[in-house]
Parts: structure tokens; sequence; C-alpha cells
């Protein structure tokens, strides 16, 4: 199983000095599906000419691996944030769980740098891998944008469905001209940036790893919860 934090933003309650920390993350079990691959690529071969080529192969197994992966029920997350361990509740049915941890801004003080505090899972001896995550800490007073993603940082041609599930499955991602230049200059000024958009939680990584290769400000997300079926 593997455990994903999303980036989150908290906020401070000035009058009691306590910051309000959301924990929002997916566990799931990566899913390697012959069947469902087959039949999606008859799909886009049939329905659109769409073809998996050599060079689009990893782009398309990774997308689709994460769109089917088998989203885990039940599960309950112990995170380590601010020097104390917080137990989440129970994933949901689509491996989501999440909690706004409150805690005294004077410990969050002691355990933050330039503006961000990170967390991790707290895991066994025998789990060699480590699943951490970040939260920015968003001053009472400041600028943030609220800003689409597909076809405003990220060319999808979302109103030509044969692109979009070109753009979706099998292409790199690709910055829309300017964009990233234009967000780091409203960075400058401390400005907090927040994506929303119709696009899958699954491909929560992919995406935040595209705007970042591609210079984007530090962003939370928000997501559709999708069931590929």
């Amino acid at each position: 199983e593997t455990v994903v934090f999303f980036d989150t933003s908290g906020w401070l309650d000035s009058a009691n000095q306590e910051w309000h920390l959301p924990v929002h993350g997916w566990v799931y079990e990566p899913e390697d599906s012959t069947v469902r691959r087959a039949a999606l690529e008859t799909i886009l071969q049939e329905g659109f000419d769409l073809f998996v080529t050599e060079q689009a192969e990893d782009n398309f197994s990774r997308r689709l691996n994460l769109l089917l992966a088998d989203n885990e029920r039940g599960k309950s997350v112990v995170v380590r944030l601010a020097g104390q361990n917080h137990e989440l509740p129970p994933s949901a049915e689509n491996g989501h769980f999440k909690k706004t941890i409150v805690i005294p801004a004077a410990a969050v003080a002691r355990h933050s740098e330039n503006g961000f505090i990170h967390y991790k899972a707290v895991t066994g001896d025998a789990e060699p891998r480590e699943f951490s995550g970040t939260i920015r800490l968003l001053e009472p007073d400041g600028l943030s944008i609220i800003s689409d993603i597909d076809d405003t940082v990220k060319v999808s041609r979302v109103t030509d469905r044969r692109a979009l599930l070109e753009h979706t499955f099998l292409l790199d991602f690709v910055a829309a001209p300017g964009m990233a230049e234009r967000y780091r200059e409203w960075a400058a000024e401390d400005t907090g940036f927040h994506f929303v958009s119709s696009s899958p939680w699954q491909l929560y990584e992919p995406l935040g790893e595209f705007l970042d290769r591609s210079g984007f400000p530090w962003a939370t997300f928000s997501l559709k919860s999708v069931r590929f079926r």
C-alpha cells in the first residue's frame, strides 16, 4: 500500500493563538490490470485514432495505473506533526482521509521553517519508505490566488475530446506559455496559490511534479473525486 499526502494550507486563530492545520491524504494499492488497460487502448484506437507508442508508454502506464488504483478503505494513519503523534480518521471508500489538527502557535513556531511545517506518517521498522506532507502557514493578512489548471497553466485542450485524452494519457504535460513566469512574479509578493481543477485526485503526483518542474510556485490543490470504471 502507498500513502500520498496532499499539500494544504493552515490558518491562524489569532484570538486563541492556535494554528488549524489540515492533513489530507490518500491510501491506495497500485493496480496493474492488463484487461482494463487493453480495453482503454481499444477505446483510444477505435474511437479516437490514438495509439500508445513507445514514447508514450511510460506516461500511459503510470497515469492509467493511478486511475485504476485500488482505494483502501478503513485504514488508520498516524502522523508526526509539531513533535506529537496524531491519529487520523479511517480512510473513506475512496481511500481519502482528512483531519484539521489544532496546535498552539508556540509549538508550530518551534517546528516550522520559512512559513511551512512538515510532517510524516508514523510507520513500523519493517517499512523502509517514508510518507511525508507539507502545510503552508498562511498569515491572517495577505493575497491568495485561486487558479484553474487545464488550459490556464497546463495545455489540455479541454474543448477537443481527442486532444484532451491525448494530453491526459499519452503526452508529456506542457506548461501554458508565459504562465510560470507570471505566477512567479506574483509569488514574489508572498502570495498564496491554490489550484482548483476537475482533474482527478489520482493524478495529483504527476500534476504536482509537472508544475514544480515547470517553475510554478508552491500551491495547494482541490481536485475532483473520480472512480475510473
